[in-house]
């Protein structure tokens, strides 16, 4: 009886050990990647240009942590864009006071006015097959200079669940906003709002690459 008891206990190690190294690390949890492209990726625009922002994948997501993909079906990513005027203080954040939105009837996306009249596009990706779509345009009618930040929020529904996802552990999302360039992460040093010009600066990867941050002026 000890011996099937030592043995089971061995199979039982065995089989936890090899889950654990397509775990992320302790702590860490799930990051998965998604792509955001923003065109045409200048650094100044004209009043009346249009700007198009499509993010566009397969279900089968790409995950840093395990450096593999998962098949993520009927998942919810809860995409959200923030475009904040920064070159007043304080930063304005009013996207119709700037921008005419465009929202592309296969997107779910809606605009969402708060009690201080900030503004957002709310939604969820469109599930088209195998694939994941969310697009919408701005048209510039205002000079400035500008942030785009085509986030997520999980925090809403963190006990989703995927085929191969391990016990306990987190999910997150970064947005990979044209393939990953600087953005013009510079132009926040011209903003007089230090929320911008020092505070994202001090960790750039979390509060503005991973957030699919994107700067440029209207002139």
């Amino acid at each position: 009886m000890k011996k099937i008891l030592f043995s089971i206990l061995i199979l039982y190690c065995a089989l936890t050990a090899c889950d654990k190294k397509n775990c992320p690390t302790e702590g860490e949890g799930y990051v998965f990647e998604l792509p955001v492209n923003l065109s045409p990726a200048k650094d100044t625009f004209a009043i009346g240009d249009t700007i198009t922002i499509i993010s566009q994948f397969s279900n089968s997501v790409y995950e840093q942590k395990t450096e593999q993909n998962y098949l993520l079906e009927d998942f919810l990513f809860y995409p959200i864009l923030e475009m904040t005027r920064i070159d007043t203080f304080p930063s304005s954040f009013s996207i119709e006071d700037f921008f005419d939105v465009i929202l592309i009837p296969s997107s779910s996306y809606s605009l969402q006015t708060f009690s201080d009249n900030s503004q957002v596009l709310l939604g969820q990706y469109s599930n088209q097959g195998n694939s994941y779509i969310i697009e919408y345009q701005l048209v510039t009618k205002t000079s400035g200079l500008f942030i785009l930040r085509q986030g997520h929020d999980l925090s809403k529904t963190p006990e989703q669940d995927f085929d191969g996802k391990c016990k306990n552990q987190g999910i997150d999302v970064v947005a990979i906003l044209n393939g990953g360039g600087d953005n013009n992460i510079h132009m926040l040093l011209d903003s007089p709002d230090p929320h911008f010009n020092e505070w994202i600066l001090i960790d750039p990867d979390f509060r503005f690459h991973d957030v699919g941050g994107y700067c440029f002026y209207v002139r």
